[in-house]
């Protein structure tokens, strides 16, 4: 049988053991866990400080160039366009703030704005509506070949022919726009555009 002797030395052994475990983790494990972290710290806080020394620089140069666009572009841009007609396009979600900025600096080139076209998902002609809309816009059979031969064709016309056919699109752009008179091609239009 185990004696109250025995007994209690064991229970004395285990607690001294807990308090020197306890001890030592305090003092010598502490130190280096806490110089590992002060040197992690300082790493990091260099880090930062030179990343935000790089926005710095990266802002001044923005501010820079934007200085710089705003007094050239009347420079570079005044009469440049005089007496053309310019469709705009974009695609969906674009700022409005942007496209009137670039409709502004079109205005000042001397070009006329006459409509400005928001490319969206239904204009893919994923489904046979939509292609029989642009058919019916291009005046063409409704095959997505058919249209795209259609559209080869076209980007490899000469100059004189583009001109002819970007003063017809202008037309047909224009009776797509017109809301008092609706032919065929214009609803098939405005079906593709929304």
């Amino acid at each position: 049988m185990i004696s109250f002797r025995y007994h209690l030395v064991s229970i004395v052994a285990v607690f001294l053991a807990l308090a020197l475990g306890v001890v030592m983790g305090t003092t010598v494990v502490k130190q280096g866990v806490i110089e590992q972290l002060r040197s992690r710290t300082d790493a990091a806080v260099k880090t930062t400080h030179l990343l935000q020394q790089e926005v710095n620089q990266l802002r001044t140069d923005v501010n820079t160039w934007e200085k710089f666009s705003t007094e050239a572009q009347p420079i570079l841009v005044t009469s440049q366009l005089s007496g053309e007609q310019v469709v705009m396009v974009t695609i969906q979600g674009v700022d409005l703030p942007e496209v009137d900025g670039v409709r502004r600096a079109l205005q000042q080139s001397g070009a006329t704005v006459v409509g400005i076209l928001e490319a969206t998902s239904r204009m893919a002609l994923t489904d046979s509506r939509a292609q029989s809309d642009m058919a019916a816009v291009l005046g063409v059979n409704a095959s997505p070949r058919a249209l795209r031969w259609r559209a080869r064709i076209r980007s490899s016309s000469s100059s004189t022919e583009t001109s002819s056919r970007s003063s017809e699109a202008r037309a047909r752009l224009r009776r797509w726009a017109c809301p008092v008179s609706c032919s065929s091609s214009s609803q098939a239009a405005r079906r593709l555009l929304r």
